[in-house]
């Protein structure tokens, strides 16, 4: 799987970024930037051909996911993860994922699949994916969520659904409506970066 790592000389703590559909590696880069310059920070580029770009998992067929092959790709991704951080020698601390789309969707299959082993997560535009997931420990992860109002790829109500999906599971979440699309924008970046300083204040 292809990468790009930058070690932190001062946090043992590392974003884990996960670009959205025909999206790269880099994407969400100056996100991470912007929330903490201190972390290390991962970003893996999704192994399916997607236009000019890549992604994570394949789309639905007639409005169907192949569920055995994300969660393939999910297990592969943290294992490459956990390899990553193994072989630079680097201090495995927090883990705090954030996803556009595609990959705000793998990051909710990191969660479920793994769930002690991510601090938080900053989910843009996510699908409610998994229906009837089984239930798994996530008292410990806070998670920010945003949706578009006008999103005709996602509608809003499938943000809410997972709102509710990860709260039953004793998440602590927030839930940000924008008044635009399925594109990401400044006004989702905005309330994530005050959601993110409100809750770790640049520092862990």
């Amino acid at each position: 799987m292809h990468y790009f790592f930058h070690r932190s000389q001062t946090s043992t703590d590392t974003f884990i970024l996960l670009h959205g559909s025909a999206g790269r590696e880099s994407d969400l880069l100056d996100i991470a930037g912007d929330l903490d310059v201190s972390f290390s920070v991962i970003g893996l580029r999704g192994e399916i051909r997607d236009g000019k770009g890549f992604r994570y998992f394949s789309r639905p067929v007639e409005g169907a996911f192949n569920y055995k092959d994300i969660s393939y790709r999910t297990e592969r991704i943290h294992q490459t993860i956990d390899a990553i951080l193994a072989e630079n020698e680097a201090p495995h601390g927090k883990c705090h994922l954030i996803g556009y789309s595609n990959g705000a969707n793998v990051a909710t299959s990191l969660l479920l699949m793994y769930p002690q082993d991510y601090t938080s997560a900053i989910l843009f535009h996510p699908s409610n994916l998994f229906q009837n997931p089984k239930e798994v420990p996530l008292s410990h992860t806070k998670i920010f969520i945003s949706a578009g109002a006008t999103d005709t790829l996602v509608p809003p109500g499938e943000a809410f659904a997972l709102q509710t999906q990860l709260n039953q599971f004793g998440a602590e979440t927030k839930l940000s409506l924008t008044d635009y699309g399925h594109a990401l924008t400044n006004a989702d970046i905005e309330e994530a970066t005050k959601w993110w300083e409100s809750n770790y204040g640049g520092a862990l």
